[in-house]
Formats: structure tokens, C-alpha cells, sequence
């Protein structure tokens, strides 16, 4: 099989340059020139919607490489999100990171700290709302809440949107932790569970 480095496309609604770095997997990307938030599921970029310009710098440049626990990653994705807590928000950072052989894993930044996740299977995990079990551990909960989408940059393997929501539940067995975030579509819903 032929692995492809990144895909040289053009954006649909300024004409500027964009490169897909897991160009069969990506859904939603991010024009930098002219913010268009496009859609890439059908085969083809087509915009979405135009995104409120911000003034985010992200520390880790899109497309920048590196080694994490010996395994080597692109960062394709960024996004600036947030939990209220008491009238307050509470901001943090998510890198989105992708190895054509290993898949897509996340660096989080908050408050000075970096976490490396990765995806699990939810059927993997047991417990009640108070305790999840995962790999003969004992996981407590930690903190439940809505988090934020606040900017998005790049491209992600799902359709990202300024404004969406997800409720979370984190369980920590220090120094891991277990991130539940469930998505409502419809009538049902979508859970994702990662391994920080």
C-alpha cells in the first residue's frame, strides 16, 4: 500500500493553498487565509461556513513533527476549548496528532500541563458513574461538565464546529486518566473515551 505525506488541495472559497496531512480520513479543515470552515467528507472540499477570525497562536505549529514515547507524529489540528464552572470559564488547548500507522492521538494544554491521550474502546471500560475500570485499574471520577469548542484550526477526522458541545466525565487514577465525552445527534448519541 502507498502512503500519502499530505495532499496539496486548493480552498473552494479563496483559491489558497491547504494541505490535508491524512487526506482519507479528514472531514472538516480550516482555511488559514480566508477562516472558511470546509467540508471534506464528500470526496471533495466544499464550504461550510466562515469562521470569526481570532487571534490564536497556537505553540505547536500545524504541521510541525516529532517523537512521543517513540512513536513519531504530525500535528494536523487544533482547537481552543472551554468549561463554565460558576459564571467562570476555564480554557485549555487540544493538538490534534496523526501517524498514518497508529492513527490519531491528542496533546492536551492546560494551566502549564501537558497530557498525551489516546483513543479507547468503550466497551474496554466498567464501572458506574462514580468508578471506571480499564486495564486492572480503578479509576475515580475526577470532574463532569460541558466543554466548549471555542477555535478550531486544521483538519479533524470528524465535523468540528465552532460552538459544539460535548458532556465530559474524567476519572483519574494519578497520574492517568480517563476522558468520557458524549455527543447528542438526533435521537442518539456518540461517546469517545481516551486514555490520558
Amino acid at each position: 500500500s502507498i502512503t500519502v505525506g499530505a495532499l496539496a488541495l486548493s480552498c473552494p472559497q479563496c483559491g489558497g493553498p491547504i494541505s490535508l496531512r491524512a487526506p482519507d480520513k479528514t472531514d472538516r479543515v480550516f482555511c488559514d487565509n480566508c477562516h472558511s470552515l470546509l467540508d471534506a467528507s464528500g470526496g471533495k472540499l466544499e464550504y461550510f461556513k466562515t469562521v470569526d477570525a481570532q487571534k490564536v497562536h497556537p505553540l505547536l505549529p500545524l504541521g510541525g513533527e516529532g517523537t512521543l514515547l517513540g512513536d513519531r507524529y504530525t500535528v494536523i489540528g487544533f482547537m481552543a476549548r472551554y468549561a463554565m464552572y460558576a459564571g467562570q470559564r476555564y480554557p485549555w488547548s487540544e493538538y490534534l496528532l496523526y501517524n498514518p500507522d497508529l492513527g490519531f492521538r491528542w496533546l492536551v494544554y492546560n494551566d502549564r500541563h501537558w497530557m498525551f491521550a489516546q483513543p479507547i474502546p468503550v466497551h474496554e471500560i466498567d464501572g458506574d458513574s462514580n468508578i471506571a475500570r480499564y486495564d486492572a485499574k480503578k479509576y475515580k471520577v475526577y470532574d463532569r461538565g460541558t466543554a466548549f469548542v471555542r477555535y478550531v484550526l486544521g483538519e479533524f477526522y470528524w465535523r468540528v464546529e465552532v460552538g459544539d458541545q460535548v458532556a465530559t466525565v474524567d476519572y483519574i487514577a494519578p497520574p492517568q486518566m480517563i476522558s468520557f465525552e458524549r455527543t447528542q445527534e438526533g435521537d442518539g448519541s456518540e461517546v469517545n473515551v481516551s486514555l490520558g
